[in-house]
């Protein structure tokens, strides 16, 4: 192949990836960063860039919460249906007994814990990555992402092999409204347990909650 033809390829690849990652990213933006565009008017989208970015009102604070948690709720039913998440969650659970889902949410929880750095987002914007896309930036070593990121990648394995989960606000009552987001799961009929994959100390376990909420709010789906 000549010189000019690997480099066209070259480029090529390069603009794939490039566009790959940007489909795997879902961006929630307060108002004045794009004053010039009306108030929630979603300024991109289309069949082929599928980063997403919503213009909210910075007052309006719920609004902004509620579109982020029916946008994550969204990724995480997609997700769960991805052969690639699913094929992650079967390997982690090979070594549990049949139908064992405390050693299943274990064991996927260990790995999101251990594997996905904490990475906060860019100042004052709202990022939601695909759960597959952090799966491969796992593998590729470069793994980084805020409490969403943590609770997507967990409630889409979760859910990829029949466990039911729910999404939990939390507030420690010194910030004010809604600063954290973790989950419950179904260990076993009408049995639920918290899990916070973003809290990496020892102590926090499946099954364990951060010790200074004070409040939380339960959303089902």
């Amino acid at each position: 192949m000549a010189d000019n033809e690997l480099l066209r390829y070259a480029a090529l690849l390069a603009a794939v990836s490039f566009l790959t990652r940007k489909k795997d990213m879902y961006i929630i933006r307060k108002r004045e960063e794009v004053a010039e565009i009306g108030e929630t008017q979603e300024i991109l989208r289309s069949n082929n860039y599928d980063a997403k970015a919503y213009v909210i009102n910075n007052k309006d604070s719920s609004h902004r919460l509620d579109r982020t948690i029916e946008e994550i709720k969204r990724i995480i039913v997609q997700g769960s249906r991805n052969p690639d998440v699913r094929l992650k969650a079967v390997e982690l659970v090979q070594d549990c007994p049949s139908k064992d889902r405390r050693c299943e949410i274990t064991k996927i929880f260990d790995f999101v814990k251990q594997k996905l750095h904490f990475i906060s987002d860019t100042l004052d914007i709202e990022t939601l990555i695909k759960p597959h896309r952090s799966l491969k930036l796992i593998e590729d070593g470069i793994s980084g992402g805020d409490c969403d990121d943590h609770v997507i990648l967990l409630g889409s394995m979760l859910r990829s092999i029949g466990i039911p989960i729910k999404l939990v606000l939390g507030s420690t009552g010194y910030i004010r409204g809604w600063h954290h987001i973790y989950l419950q799961a179904e260990v076993e009929q009408g049995k639920w347990v918290y899990l916070d994959p973003s809290l990496k100390a020892k102590k926090y376990i499946a099954g364990i909650e951060h010790e200074g909420i004070v409040k939380r709010k339960i959303i089902g789906f």
